[in-house]
Parts: C-alpha cells; sequence; structure tokens
C-alpha cells in the first residue's frame, strides 16, 4: 500500500549466475524485465513472499544492460507510476564481472521505499 514502507528483497548471487527478486512487501509487485525477451518478467505479479529468477544476460546495442523493473501497480511502468529499478550488466570483457545499481524511478510513495540487495561479498542497505 501506499504508505507502507515497500520493502524488496534482491539476491544477486554470482555462483548461482542469476539474478533473484523476492518480494518481501505486504502487496503483489509487478516486475519487468527490459529490454524484454521470450521467458523473461513482462507485467509478471509477484505476491508476497515469492520471487523472480532470471539467468544474466547481455542487453543489446541499443541497452547494454538489463533493468528488472517492479511497481506496486500492475502495468505501473507504462502508467507512469512508482517503480524500483534493480539494473546489472555483464562486464563485455570479463563475464565474471557484473556491475549493479538500484535506484527508485518516479517514488511517489508516501514513506522511502527499502532496498536490501544481498550479494556474495555482503549486503547493502538503502
Amino acid at each position: 500500500m501506499v504508505g507502507q514502507v515497500l520493502a524488496l528483497s534482491t539476491l544477486v548471487a554470482l555462483v548461482q549466475a542469476k539474478a533473484i527478486v523476492t518480494n518481501r512487501c505486504e502487496q503483489t509487485v509487478y516486475t519487468w524485465s527490459v529490454p524484454g525477451k521470450s521467458g523473461v518478467a513482462d507485467n509478471l505479479p509477484i505476491a508476497t513472499d515469492k520471487r523472480y529468477e532470471e539467468p544474466w544476460r547481455y542487453g543489446n546495442s541499443v541497452n547494454p544492460g538489463i533493468s528488472i523493473k517492479m511497481s506496486p501497480v500492475e502495468d505501473g511502468i507504462n502508467k507512469g507510476k512508482s517503480e524500483i529499478d534493480l539494473q546489472y550488466a555483464v562486464d563485455p570483457s570479463d563475464a565474471d564481472k557484473i556491475w549493479i545499481t538500484l535506484s527508485k524511478f518516479r517514488p511517489t510513495f508516501t514513506q522511502l521505499p527499502q532496498f536490501v540487495l544481498y550479494t556474495c561479498h555482503g549486503s547493502y542497505k538503502t
């Protein structure tokens, strides 16, 4: 809900070679993986305590990175609603390196969302 803290737990596990987004919110979160392709999230609802996984992948020549976008509103990224983005890029010269960032985009929550990013080297909170 708008007045609640949006707490998304994002697990990034290099040993598993995939990005995992776990919904720790009290509401369903809708997820997209951009740029899209067959088999990745496209307005996928993730219920509380459920998760979405995707193998690390390369972007394309227009979008070299990948953005996993999450919104508390169905079709939210296309309706200009709040969203949180987990963005990553596989280093083209060394596939063992994954560059990651978290960002709020169009935040309209009455309280700040909370991100927790877990990696093989510890956690990051904002």
